[in-house]
């Protein structure tokens, strides 16, 4: 990733052929949005001439294969991605940039449904096992309609939230990348600090409350839990390379986040939220690394 960053900061011809070569591939296009991020976070407004050669070979894959919400869903990441090296470079602060790309998302989302509402409609044929899981779990005391519906949107919901966690995921190797370029340790350092202001929970609250108005709101809470979910990470790994036995709970962590995701993901935000009031960092739970 270094290697293909800083030959793309060689010349505008560099970096145009390396964000369309690695537009095309699948897997590794996802390195084309975290490169632009880095070039966005090294050149600024400058940055802004590569946009279209990143984006582009995304809307031709979007225009010609059928499986469009794979696509839609890649140029979300990098707008997303885009903007949030925008508002990271201007404030310097995660916090900001998480709780600022939440409306974006949102947004998009919205742009997306109207734009392009059949290629949403894949939803409710790629996991249709979630479906089947509600609707044991209603025991018929719901209507199947409410149960489809409730279907749609938390599928809606988590397939937001796991693009943004891409999104952002593509960020932190792009701010990776600038700091091991330009400022060695200066990513660590960040990343150990991500916590969250007070009026962010009450925000979440709210988005939570709001699903009892309708059941749109559960997308929007899902998106809502991202940065909780970052910050809560943040805390985490900085619990972890505070002891003695880092490397082995680094393993558990991360391995946790794989095989229990639905337990941790919910554990991690709610961490987040307790050092959102709490400010964990600062006592003598977590030393200063």
């Amino acid at each position: 990733m270094q290697a293909l960053a800083l030959l793309a900061m060689r010349s505008k011809t560099h970096a145009i052929i390396i964000l369309l070569i690695l537009g095309c591939l699948p897997i590794v296009c996802w390195l084309n949005v975290a490169i632009t991020g880095f070039l966005i976070l090294c050149k600024g407004t400058k940055g802004i001439k590569i946009l279209p050669w990143s984006i582009l070979p995304f809307l031709v894959l979007l225009w010609v294969d059928a499986n469009k919400l794979n696509y839609i869903l890649i140029i979300t990441a990098l707008i997303i991605t885009v903007c949030g090296a925008f508002i990271l470079r201007a404030t310097e602060s995660w916090s900001v940039v998480l709780m600022s790309l939440v409306p974006i998302m949102v947004l998009l989302l919205i742009v997306f449904k109207i734009l392009m509402p059949d290629a949403y409609s894949q939803l409710n044929t790629m996991l249709e096992t979630v479906y089947q899981a509600l609707n044991q779990q209603a025991n018929h005391s719901v209507s199947v309609a409410t149960v489809k519906k409730l279907n749609t949107y938390i599928i809606d919901g988590v397939l937001q939230a796991f693009t943004f966690i891409l999104s952002v995921g593509c960020l932190f190797l792009a701010r990776s990348c600038q700091a091991n370029i330009y400022n060695p340790e200066g990513f660590k350092l960040e990343f150990y600090n991500i916590r969250l202001d007070k009026l962010s929970i009450f925000l979440l609250f709210l988005s939570i409350a709001a699903i009892k108005i309708s059941y749109s709101f559960i997308v929007i809470t899902f998106i809502m839990t991202v940065p909780f979910f970052i910050a809560g990470l943040s805390l985490c790994h900085k619990f972890c390379v505070a002891t003695k036995y880092k490397n082995i709970l680094l393993a558990l962590l991360y391995t946790s986040m794989i095989f229990l995701i639905q337990v941790m993901y919910l554990v991690t935000v709610f961490l987040a939220c307790l050092d959102t009031i709490y400010n964990f960092r600062n006592k003598q739970i977590i030393k200063q690394d």
